[in-house]
């Protein structure tokens, strides 16, 4: 047999094998951890449409798979501001006899520092700090609990078990 041939046969077999054993851990750790989550990822470089394949995405969720709920979660305020005409943009990017379900939609754009719990003693500046460290309170014990800032970001959002987050990194 030819060597040159033998060895492409040999790459490629590996190359099924790795590709098959990656697959299975990736369900593996979903399984473990995310069941029921469905993820999906897009990495692009810079410049090449992101905001662009966002909107087409998004028409996707909202006609065909009917998502009335989305959530956006960016990681810096510039990118925030920058996506806070997503809605409008997709809008724009459909035919004109679906831009009245897309308009219905609720989308809300935040920064991941928004997950952060809230002081909710109403006395978040330093001489209430100063006055629960001295009389022994801990500050975590005025702070929102998740149920709270969960309740505080999806606020206006309609109760439903389906919702998108699109994760922007």
């Amino acid at each position: 047999m030819d060597p040159q041939l033998a060895l492409r046969r040999t790459r490629q077999h590996w190359i099924l094998e790795a590709q098959s054993r990656a697959t299975e851990l990736i369900d593996k750790g979903r399984r473990q951890n995310n069941e029921g989550i469905l993820r999906y990822a897009f990495k692009m470089a810079t410049g090449p449409g992101k905001t662009k394949v966002m909107t087409m995405v998004l028409a996707y969720w909202v006609l065909v798979r009917k998502i009335k709920n989305v959530l956006v979660i960016t990681p810096t305020l510039t990118i925030k501001h920058q996506l806070l005409h997503l809605k409008d943009q997709t809008i724009e990017m459909v035919p004109r006899k679906y831009r009245d379900t897309i308009a219905r939609l609720k989308l809300s754009v935040m920064n991941f520092q928004q997950f952060a719990p809230r002081d909710i003693s109403g006395f978040a500046d330093s001489p209430a700090k100063i006055h629960r460290q001295v009389i022994g309170v801990s500050d975590e014990d005025w702070l929102e609990t998740t149920e709270q800032m969960m309740n505080r970001l999806l606020k206006g959002h309609v109760k439903s078990k389906k919702l998108v987050v699109i994760n922007v990194t």
